[in-house]
């Protein structure tokens, strides 16, 4: 099963001249949590109350705003299916978040969603667009501007609801699809980075629960070279170093080295090291797959 999914709400309320049904584009994170626009289902910046959902080609699935951000730039949402008849997919490889931590610039991107450009007149169908993030673009609004290489032809709003689409580098979901900005000949898509909003306690609350782990936010650049992070899938995976089910005992004294013999728990401060990275420095900090560490591919 993929994980994109059409969004649609009931605008009741709505201006004249605004449709009532707004239209855009989802992404399944795990359980039943689908990420996606705000502007989507909180037109008005308050939840709508009729949401639906549909996975590929099946039945419209009730669903609800569960958190939502929509101030300035920041346009997210997530939502949970409601639907008491839908069987939770389950998936082999948990959702992995990532940031672009160099300023190197064509960092090839995907984003797939289901703009107006491919609607018929009972369906809409889905367009995976292609092209590549300038980290130099849009600094100073902290957003990243998406440079398709297959945009909709023509005038008009052929991306209208493409909004809410995940956008992946590398494997790793890096923004959300909010706006088709006018002066690019619809060959530009701004996305909210995930960095925006993974933080916000309300957030990682619902992605812990519904995924299991907290959201972490890994560098794009180095997708290749880190070990994935993920749960621990058995009683035995809680012994795993990055898992760190146990907390270090505060310790008053601090130190600028560490060494030990093997069987000391190298590997645990290791990784306590990348999580303070991650967490209160910023680093691009992470841990190299183990295959590297053997001489394996690399």
């Amino acid at each position: 099963m993929r994980r994109q999914v059409e969004v649609y709400a009931d605008w009741r309320d709505h201006p004249p001249g605004q449709a009532r049904w707004t239209c855009g584009s989802g992404y399944l994170l795990g359980g039943r949590l689908i990420l996606t626009a705000a502007h989507v289902a909180c037109p008005a910046g308050q939840p709508l109350m009729t949401v639906r959902v549909r996975a590929e080609s099946g039945p419209l699935l009730a669903a609800q705003v569960a958190w939502h951000r929509y101030e300035g730039d920041v346009d997210v949402a997530l939502l949970v299916v409601t639907e008491p008849t839908w069987v939770v997919p389950v998936w082999r490889h948990p959702v992995r978040w990532g940031r672009l931590v160099t300023t190197r610039g064509s960092q090839a991107c995907e984003a797939t969603g289901y703009p107006k450009v491919v609607a018929e007149p009972r369906r809409r169908d889905s367009h995976h667009a292609v092209g590549v993030i300038n980290p130099g673009s849009l600094v100073k609004a902290g957003l990243y501007a998406v440079e398709v290489s297959n945009p909709p032809a023509g005038p008009g709003t052929g991306w209208a609801g493409m909004s809410g689409a995940a956008v992946l580098c590398q494997g790793l979901v890096v923004g959300v699809v909010t706006v088709d900005p006018a002066g690019f000949g619809s060959r530009r898509l701004v996305t909210v980075p995930v960095t925006a909003v993974t933080s916000d306690p309300g957030f990682r609350q619902l992605v812990t629960e519904h995924i299991g782990r907290a959201p972490v936010v890994e560098p794009v650049e180095l997708a290749r070279l880190c070990e994935p992070v993920r749960a621990a899938e058995s009683p035995a995976g809680l012994l795993r170093a990055d898992v760190a089910e146990t907390p270090f005992r505060p310790d008053p004294d601090s130190s600028s080295c560490s060494s030990g013999a093997g069987g000391r728990s190298g590997p645990r401060l290791g990784w306590w090291w990348v999580r303070v990275g991650r967490a209160r420095l910023a680093w691009p900090a992470t841990s190299p797959r183990s295959s590297l560490a053997r001489g394996g591919p690399q």
